[in-house]
């Protein structure tokens, strides 16, 4: 792509095209998990890289011209159906339900961090995260402690649900939220992610 390609959206807000694989917003987003607002950066899933490059004049003139004279070769109807699809999952989950969804995640991340401990001793988990971390997680006594080292990094809007990737002292390597229209939401290891 020969220049960045730069619009701005009536949901989104302004966006950025990068490679041709998702929008960037050019705005980060606020979201308060366990007293803590966490500035995100927001990424919307491409569902065709075609049509994102015939739409907005990124092809080089001869494959144009192709798809110009063959319309049916690119899936219009099906990029446009699914750019709706992920507008109103974003507008429902992250602009009006977005206090919901903030104590569905805190709930989903004490759910996890429960799970990851049982039957663990500060010993066996400074095997797995290290002596200042495992001596972190065992001190901390109250549900905010025990929440506090989430650190939210990035989401990015898919056809089915909202993934936001993170950080925390008890989730190693990584995690994330997934974010499904129903607002429920599921803490889940990065590598069973999309994002």
């Amino acid at each position: 792509m020969a220049k960045k390609l730069k619009i701005e959206d009536e949901v989104y807000g302004k966006m950025t095209l990068i490679d041709e694989e998702y929008w960037r917003l050019d705005n980060k987003l606020d979201i308060n998990l366990n007293g803590t607002v966490h500035q995100v950066k927001g990424e919307i899933e491409i569902y065709d890289d075609t049509y994102i490059r015939y739409e907005y004049n990124l092809m080089p003139e001869p494959v144009k011209r192709f798809y110009d004279e063959h319309p049916e070769e690119i899936e219009k109807e099906e990029a446009i159906e699914a750019n709706k699809k992920q507008k109103e999952l974003f507008q429902k989950l992250i602009i009006d339900n977005i206090g919901i969804v903030e104590k569905n995640m805190e709930e989903a991340a004490f759910r996890k961090r429960e799970e990851m401990m049982e039957n663990q001793t500060e010993e066996s988990f400074a095997r797995i995260l290290g002596k200042d971390k495992a001596k972190r997680v065992f001190a901390a006594k109250t549900r905010e402690e025990k929440l506090e080292s989430i650190q939210l990094k990035r989401m990015r809007v898919m056809q089915d649900c909202i993934e936001i990737t993170c950080t925390c002292d008890w989730f190693s390597p990584s995690g994330g939220f997934s974010i499904f229209p129903d607002l429920g939401v599921e803490m889940l290891y990065v590598d069973c992610m999309s994002i």
